[in-house]
């Protein structure tokens, strides 16, 4: 088994593309970048590949918790005909882990996806689900006007990078550490769209972040501190981010929270989302 390497590009997209077991979760064209930036590995002979699997390290936040786990997440993986899913998925993570450096704290390899074939050959390496992501969409934003009202003494404006170090705070109160953004993250996210933040005299009480296409966007957080909860913030960062997608002229907004999250699901549904009927174990 060998790390790959940008050269090793042709292989890893041929195996993605053809092999009997697959599953990616980005586009073949961000695989240069994968291929730099992440720990991919190709097993087999180089002239007769049967399999690959990629996984992304997230850098540690230095926010967490000194007991918080390390997290890896499966970007990709794809076995060849002619060899068990669960045999080869046993072959592939042995290897990958002898490439991991150790770590003083425990590493997690988290798995989003409901690929049928990927499911089972986990479980049976002992991995557990411990979440599950239930997809909403909103269609039609622009012949709509809804805005909610911000609560007495609540202003929203942009993200500033000096905001950045507070963000991760918040997260760690927020979120379980599965979930949570450091400052890395969240200065990409602030590149990538907007991204609002709720405070009350000076106090940083919640923040909202949106990607987009020119045909959709997606909220990828909506995050109000434990504190500030039932005060109408996490309303008024989503009217906010409803309003910022159509300023942007896009019509269709994605997102998704955890089915046990029974409160964002209520908000969600309030502002007229409807879940997709997708639902990822994680």
């Amino acid at each position: 088994m060998l790390r790959a390497t940008p050269g090793d590009q042709a292989t890893v997209q041929g195996l993605l593309e053809h092999g009997r077991y697959t599953y990616c979760d980005f586009g073949l064209e961000d695989l240069p970048v994968i291929l730099s930036r992440d720990l991919v590995l190709v097993a087999g002979r180089r002239d007769h590949p049967w399999g690959c699997i990629g996984i992304h390290l997230r850098e540690r936040s230095h926010v967490l918790p000194t007991g918080a786990p390390d997290y890896g997440q499966l970007r990709c993986v794809a076995i060849d005909r002619g060899r068990h899913p669960s045999r080869g998925l046993s072959d592939l993570l042995t290897g990958l882990l002898a490439l991991i450096t150790p770590s003083t704290h425990p590493l997690r390899l988290v798995i989003y996806g409901s690929n049928s074939w990927l499911k089972l050959p986990f479980l049976n390496l002992g991995f557990e689900i411990v979440e599950r992501l239930q997809f909403y969409r909103r269609h039609n934003l622009l012949q709509s006007s809804d805005r909610a009202e911000l609560p007495p003494g609540i202003i929203l404006r942009p993200v500033r990078s000096t905001d950045l170090e507070a963000l991760a705070q918040l997260d760690v109160a927020t979120f379980d550490p599965l979930w949570h953004y450091g400052v890395a993250e969240l200065q990409s996210l602030s590149q990538q769209g907007p991204m609002q933040i709720a405070e009350a005299n000076g106090q940083l009480l919640g923040y909202s972040a949106l990607t987009y296409s020119p045909f959709e966007a997606q909220l990828v957080r909506l995050a109000v501190h434990p504190t500030s909860q039932g005060r109408g913030v996490g309303r008024a960062l989503l009217g906010n981010a409803l309003h910022a997608v159509r300023d942007l002229g896009i019509d269709e907004l994605a997102l998704n929270t955890q089915t046990s999250n029974t409160r964002s699901q209520t908000l969600y549904r309030s502002f007229g989302f409807r879940p997709t009927g997708t639902i990822a174990p994680v």
